[in-house]
């Protein structure tokens, strides 16, 4: 018996000592490393349609999971968690010239701990010639990132039952005359009973479903054109008081493509559009579209400008018109043009002047026909009555042509923003007139700035119509007050 006493009291204590040991490790872990052992979601903060499944194991192995599912080995640097692909993940594959087809790979992420749970993320590309497997070259890119343990979200809390929500990303659509290129497209949920349900998508066609709903996840089964189809969705943010934020892990066996989708869950409201929630401005993020009584829409003041309509039922719908030869255009000025895009809106809900829609569109790959592009998503619209920006912004500015008009004349400036090898922007500025580089610009606190030759011109927006802006311009060692007023003619993207 004592001695049984004595070898229980000696276990007991060898657990005591290895419970400790084991949280002094993990707390370690935490402490130190940031990224331990466990099952995350990364949250792109620069694309709320960005996300990422990651699994890290203790023997360095893991798996990583966006479009495809790829095996990793990680490990931690002293400049953050290094993850390194046993292959290189394919993001993408595209046609850039007849019989060549350039792929882009994902080699190596670099994720470095900023506050809390936010980290910066550095993806390593390379670009690939698809047949001879030719590394053309590689780049990098960044984005601030949440990340977040799969077992420490919120158990789903929906009232789903009786109810029908919008829901992102539930149909992967896929075109034979685009071999490389696929998208996703949202559908109608409708939980009828506490198992079953349906999906309504964009064309009308259904498909019933099972669901329920699993610790803190909740789990759809499909039957979609002609796959059986798993869903697994965890929810993230909330969205107003209408619905959720999500990230849905999606498998019908293996190879399938878009593993990991991120997108809304909206519960669907008897609301529909009306030409007070129509004429106006809208701001989906950095995006702005102006719509007028006169049936004109101006995306982002500076861009090509397009026709609207709104139906009997309150369906807004948007018409991109194409000219051969002039591009887009508002009325075709023969008989030549053709429709090049279809966009639908559908209001979801409405809080205040906060609009929750599907977008849908309906496109085609130029220069083939007839349409082939069919997809909708969902998005959150700001709603402003009043027309026009309140601010100078790389949003409306960028690949803008604008012609700027004072005392002396009037030139036509070309605004041009592009992407470098190492992620960074270069924006620079050319004159249409003498069709050379001016320099470089940049936009701060409502101020355009343009350098040219060592010389720095302000510009601030003062007021703005449909087709002009009023502006003061100053130099860098004057202020506002001490410069002249002049005209800023827009081109809605017309290039000459």
């Amino acid at each position: 018996m004592n001695m049984n006493r004595g070898f229980i009291t000696y276990a007991l204590m060898v657990a005591v000592v290895f419970i400790i040991a084991t949280f002094q490790v993990k707390a370690a872990i935490k402490i130190k490393k940031e990224v331990y052992p466990a099952n995350y979601i990364i949250l792109d903060n620069d694309n709320r349609y960005t996300a990422t499944q990651l699994t890290l194991k203790r023997n360095g192995k893991g798996i990583l999971k966006q479009q495809t599912r790829s095996r990793i080995n990680w490990e931690q640097a002293a400049d953050g968690t290094v993850i390194k692909f046993d292959q290189p993940m394919i993001v993408s594959r595209f046609e850039n010239a007849p019989n060549s087809v350039i792929r882009i790979e994902l080699t190596q992420v670099q994720l470095i701990h900023q506050n809390g749970s936010i980290y910066q993320s550095i993806r390593h590309h390379n670009v690939v010639d698809d047949s001879s497997n030719d590394v053309i070259e590689t780049f990098t890119e960044q984005s601030s990132v949440t990340l977040l343990e799969k077992q420490d979200l919120a158990g789903w809390h929906l009232d789903l039952v009786g109810k029908k929500w919008t829901v992102d990303g539930v149909e992967l659509l896929t075109y034979p005359e685009q071999p490389y290129f696929s998208d996703l497209a949202s559908a109608s949920a409708h939980f009828i009973s506490k198992k079953q349900g349906e999906f309504t998508f964009f064309n009308g066609e259904k498909a019933p479903f099972k669901w329920r709903i699993k610790n803190n996840k909740l789990i759809i089964k499909a039957y979609i054109n002609g796959k059986k189809i798993k869903y697994t969705f965890w929810q993230t943010n909330p969205v107003g008081s209408v619905g959720m934020e999500f990230v849905a892990n999606v498998s019908q066996g293996s190879g399938v493509k878009w593993h990991t989708r991120r997108g809304m869950f909206i519960e669907q409201q008897v609301e529909v559009f009306d030409l007070d929630s129509i004429v106006g401005s809208w701001h989906l993020g950095s995006r702005q579209y102006d719509h007028y009584a006169d049936n004109i829409t101006v995306p982002n003041i500076v861009h090509p400008g397009s026709r609207w309509e709104l139906t009997d039922n309150g369906t807004f719908l948007r018409f991109k018109l194409t000219h051969p030869e002039l591009g887009s255009v508002v009325d075709c000025p023969d008989d030549t043009c053709y429709l090049a895009c279809k966009f639908t809106h559908r209001l979801i809900a409405k809080e205040g002047n906060t609009f929750y829609m599907e977008n849908g569109v309906i496109s085609e790959f130029e220069p083939m026909s007839p349409l082939k592009l069919n997809n909708a998503s969902v998005s959150v619209v700001e709603f402003d009555p009043a027309h026009g920006v309140e601010q100078f912004s790389h949003s409306w500015l960028d690949h803008a042509t604008l012609t700027f008009n004072n005392e002396q004349g009037s030139d036509k400036l070309r605004f041009i923003a592009q992407t470098q090898p190492d992620g960074k922007i270069h924006y620079t500025v050319r004159s249409m007139h003498s069709n050379s580089e001016l320099g470089t610009y940049s936009v701060a606190n409502s101020v355009l700035s343009i350098v040219t030759e060592h010389v720095t011109t302000h510009f601030k927006m003062l007021s703005f119509s449909r087709d002009q802006l009023t502006a003061c311009k100053y130099s860098e060692a004057q202020t506002c007050d001490d410069g002249e007023v002049i005209k800023i003619d827009l081109h809605n993207g017309v290039l000459n």
